[in-house]
Formats: C-alpha cells, sequence, structure tokens
C-alpha cells in the first residue's frame, strides 16, 4: 500500500503556499498538507508530529529559513526542501542549505527559470523517493551476509548536538553494503522517524528505526528510537540489534554507551566505533570499552564539530586512536574495512592521541 507523504508548508506568502498546495494536492503519494506562515508557526506544527517532509522558505518573517533548518536539525529531524525566490546565487544557497541538513534546494516559479511544470517533477521526485524510503520493511529476513564471527565488521557511531549533519556525511561517504551500521543520535522523543527518512534520502543507505530482533547484515542501516537504547546481541555466531527500556546511561536514553559497550561484548574486536559531534561525556566510557576490546575507535576532530563535548571526553579517556576531520572519516572507515584482515595485530595497540 502506498505511504502517505505528510506536507507542511512554510512561506510567508498566502498566494505561495496556495500554489504548493495545488501542486502537492496532484502527487499520488502525499497525505495531509499543513501551512505556516512563519517559522514559529511552523516549529510549533512540527512539535505536534506526524510531518513527513517540510518545504521550507528561505526568507520568513522575524526568523529566516536556515535558521529554522539550523533548529529542526538539531531538536526535530526531518527531511527538508529549501524553496526560495531569492534573487541570491543559487549555488551558494544550495550549499548553506546542505551544509545545514536540507536534503535538497528548489527554486520557486518565476515563469521563465522555473516553470509550474518544473517545480512539480521536482517535488514528485523527491516525494516518491520518500515515499519508498518508508515502505521499506520492519526487519530483513536472515541471509548468509549476516554480520558475525569472520564476517567482517560492524560500525557503531554515536552524535549528539549537530549530528544530524554529521551522520549524514559519514553515510553519504560510506558505501551502501559494506557492513551493518547502528547509529544512535540523542533527539527529541518522536523524530527519530524523521531522521531515518531523511538520511534514506540524502544518502545511498536504506536507514530505519530498529524495532529490535533484526539479524544485522551488511546492508543494515539501524537508528535508535527516540526513546530506547540500541543495543547489539549475539546469538551463535550471528549478531541481532536489540532494544530496551532499561534507565538512563550517561544521562541519555538512547545512549551511545549502551550501544558502543554492547559491540563491544558482542563482536569484540569485529567493531569501527565512532563517535560525533555533541555535548557532554555519552559514549566515552563505551568507547573505552571498544578500544579494550581491540575494535577500531576513531573520533570527529574539535575544527569540524558543533560541540567537541563528545569527542573531546573520548578522547581524553583514551577511548578514540585519533581525531579525524569529519569530511574524511567515511574514507577512512572505507580503509579500515578494506584492510580488515590485516588490522588485527595494531587494534590494540595504545597510540599517542592527536
Amino acid at each position: 500500500m502506498p505511504a502517505s507523504i505528510n506536507v507542511l508548508i512554510c512561506d510567508d506568502q498566502a498566494t505561495i503556499r496556495q500554489l504548493m498546495r495545488l501542486l502537492l494536492g496532484t502527487l499520488d503519494d502525499v497525505g495531509a498538507i499543513a501551512e505556516a506562515a512563519d517559522a514559529e508557526g511552523a516549529w510549533e506544527r512540527m512539535a505536534q508530529g506526524g510531518i513527513d517532509l517540510v518545504l521550507l522558505d528561505l526568507e520568513l518573517p522575524g526568523r529566516d529559513g536556515f535558521a529554522l533548518l539550523e533548529r529542526l536539525m538539531r531538536e526535530a529531524p526531518a527531511p527538508v526542501l529549501m524553496i526560495s525566490g531569492s534573487a541570491r546565487p543559487v549555488p551558494e544557497l544550495e550549499a548553506r542549505a546542505r551544509a545545514l541538513g536540507a536534503i535538497g534546494f528548489l527554486r520557486k516559479p518565476d515563469g521563465v527559470t522555473t516553470t509550474h511544470e518544473a517545480l512539480l517533477g521536482q517535488l514528485a521526485e523527491r516525494i516518491a523517493a520518500l515515499a519508498a524510503a518508508q515502505r521499506q520493511p520492519a526487519a530483513r529476513p536472515a541471509t548468509a551476509d549476516r554480520a558475525g564471527a569472520g564476517q567482517g565488521p560492524l560500525i557503531v557511531i554515536g552524535a549528539s548536538t549537530g549530528g544530524v549533519v554529521a551522520v549524514t556525511e559519514v553515510l553519504r561517504r560510506v558505501p551502501q553494503g559494506l557492513a551493518p551500521i547502528l547509529v544512535t543520535q540523542h533527539m527529541l522523543p518522536g523524530y527519530a522517524d524523521g531522521f531515518a527518512a531523511r538520511l534514506a534520502l540524502a544518502t545511498s543507505h536504506p536507514a530505519r528505526v530498529a524495532c529490535g530482533g533484526e539479524p544485522l547484515t551488511r546492508d543494515s542501516v539501524l537508528i535508535a528510537p527516540s526513546d530506547k537504547h540500541l543495543a547489539v546481541r549475539r546469538r551463535g555466531p550471528n549478531l541481532y540489534a536489540e532494544l530496551d527500556e532499561s534507565g538512563k546511561v550517561a544521562g541519555h536514553r538512547p545512549s551511545c554507551d549502551r550501544l558502543f559497550q554492547s559491540a563491544a561484548r558482542a563482536a569484540g574486536a569485529d567493531v569501527i566505533g565512532v563517535i560525533l559531534t555533541g555535548m557532554g561525556r555519552d559514549g566515552a566510557e563505551g568507547l573505552l570499552s571498544l578500544r579494550r576490546a581491540g575494535a577500531r575507535t576513531l573520533a570527529q576532530d574539535a575544527a569540524s564539530c558543533v560541540v567537541f563535548g563528545m569527542p573531546k571526553a573520548a578522547l581524553e579517556l583514551g577511548g578514540a586512536e585519533r581525531q579525524v576531520p569529519l569530511g574524511r572519516i567515511g574514507a577512512e572507515i572505507v580503509s579500515l574495512i578494506e584492510n580488515w584482515p590485516d588490522k588485527r595485530a595494531g587494534a590494540a595497540r595504545l597510540e599517542t592521541l592527536s
């Protein structure tokens, strides 16, 4: 059954909102359509939940679209398409929009460079992709490419403030099917689905929120629910995702420490642990557990972090082998996996941390 995509249109011009509503109304994948005339109205509607896609005007009264985009990516991640009629150069605006977390940048119709038909086509393409992502099965049947002993590494990633963009940047540079990937990202309750949908649209990975009990295969990309811990459990030679609602760890549920420590117990040295931008210390103890188990561990460097708290704590504790700029973490992961048969000799060696 086709997925229905609920859309929020945020634009201060009533005529544009009406036009967007008319265009969206012609698309089979679109469900409910909500409207907001400014950033505060849009935020209030997002707080009610149920929005799958935001069409966000760049120029808004009071707070511009970029400021709202930053807040959404920080507190309520969801797929966002920026839409602008600004005369400023498109490459400049699009680069900033994508850097802040938008999945795309569209031009308002002007009858010359962008027609109504062209905008409708762009909207149809993006919404069809989002609907397809939402139709992913809740769990994949067990197959021969499960992760387990001798099957190669498991990738576990932890992040908080600034992590929505950072996780996306890492996954963009890691090919699909290379290894199972589990992600714990701190966010407000109710927004994990939006984060997973955004990842699926912005990367080549079929990201989805974990439901627990899934066998980890090489194309698994599972996101922690926003109110449960995501962990790894071994059953015989194979690894599975596990969810639990136990108390907070390091002040958080889901907790990066919980994910990392479970991966250390279940998979030992067959793990690559990555800690990204975020406030506080969550993940530091867990990354140390991974390193002591012989896993490879990386921390995002200070210069590329929105908040250097979590990576800094992991480095100071000795859990991270080294700092890596955000733009190079994906390539580093790929390199480690490509050389995985040779990595064990040096994996447990403590190095001077940079």
